[in-house]
């Protein structure tokens, strides 16, 4: 399971953004990240595999988004149920995202598209404030990021980098935030004998979020529909996240939290369960999350974490 999160093409070109500011939170639109996304838009609509040209130079930073309208994704504008097509006169214009959704949505699409640079000296400062947020009591890290102790927190050998390729920095800074608000949690479930990897299941959960929700730039819609939500649902997501700019972070500690009890309970009913049985406990998580963002409709998180919590 562990060794499944398909990774997203390299680029040829590292990309360097907000993530340097490792020290504080981006709790607002006018973070570096959105900042650069204002500053970013061009009305070229020549269609590539999955994505709009459009939507490529969003996150290359050219043009200004001030000037012209935003572009939905290709895959929600394919995304359509047959109900949708048939009566698309008055259902398109309710799932269609509005200019101040998309603006969010790039924002974040953005930070997903920011792969993990080893070479970055910002990026290896992030995992530096990881490892002062996991391990408090413990030196710093100095240039030497290897260490033991990353694998008792569920990494899969003593350098945490390596397994940041499939979900990026902002797989790293879902860790940082998760451990930040919740360091009591990290540690019950770093227990050995809770059999539960924080860290790897923290990225995969990371993955399937990014899938969900679109922001991948290698996905296309006739091979990838089956990965994310529907339209109603991206509609949702974003109408959320224009009003709560953690919303991703505050999304990933939720489902991960409740993969860990998922598991337990898992556990407990079943004494001889091991780790390879642990893509049961993920998939009851996914098809719950799935179901609340089909057939919901809540305010914000709060309600959003109130709903899921009843669900079964």
């Amino acid at each position: 399971f562990f060794l499944m999160i398909r990774r997203p093409p390299r680029s040829t070109q590292s990309r360097s953004s907000a993530a340097s500011d490792v020290y504080k939170r981006q709790v607002s639109t006018q973070s570096t990240w959105g900042k650069d996304l204002m500053n970013s838009h061009n009305i070229n609509t020549q269609k590539k595999g999955g994505f709009q040209a459009n939507e490529v130079t969003l996150l290359n930073g050219v043009g200004n988004v001030e000037t012209g309208n935003l572009p939905e994704p290709l895959t929600h504008i394919k995304n359509k149920t047959v109900s949708e097509k048939l009566f698309e006169s008055c259902l398109d214009q309710r799932l269609s995202l509005t200019q101040g959704e998309l603006r969010h949505f790039y924002a974040l699409k953005r930070r997903a598209a920011e792969e993990f640079n080893f070479e970055s000296p910002e990026h290896n400062d992030i995992v530096r404030k990881l490892w002062t947020v996991l391990f408090p009591k413990e030196a710093p890290l100095g240039e030497q990021l290897r260490n033991e102790k990353w694998k008792e927190v569920g990494f899969q050998n003593s350098d945490p980098r390596t397994d940041f390729r499939g979900g990026g920095v902002l797989s790293l800074m879902c860790q940082i935030y998760f451990a930040a608000k919740c360091p009591d949690l990290v540690i019950w479930m770093s227990q050995p004998e809770n059999d539960f990897l924080w860290a790897i299941t923290s990225i995969s959960t990371t993955f399937f979020l990014m899938k969900l929700f679109h922001l991948p730039n290698f996905l296309v819609w006739e091979k990838d529909r089956h990965e994310f939500c529907s339209r109603r649902a991206l509609k949702i997501f974003c109408g959320l996240l224009k009003d709560d700019y953690e919303l991703f972070e505050e999304l990933n500690a939720l489902l991960v939290e409740d993969v860990f009890r998922i598991w337990l309970k898992l556990k407990k009913e079943n004494p001889r369960i091991s780790i390879m049985d642990f893509r049961q406990a993920t998939d009851r998580m996914q098809k719950r999350f799935r179901t609340l963002m089909e057939d919901h409709h809540p305010a914000d998180f709060a309600a959003l974490k109130d709903v899921y919590s009843r669900l079964k």
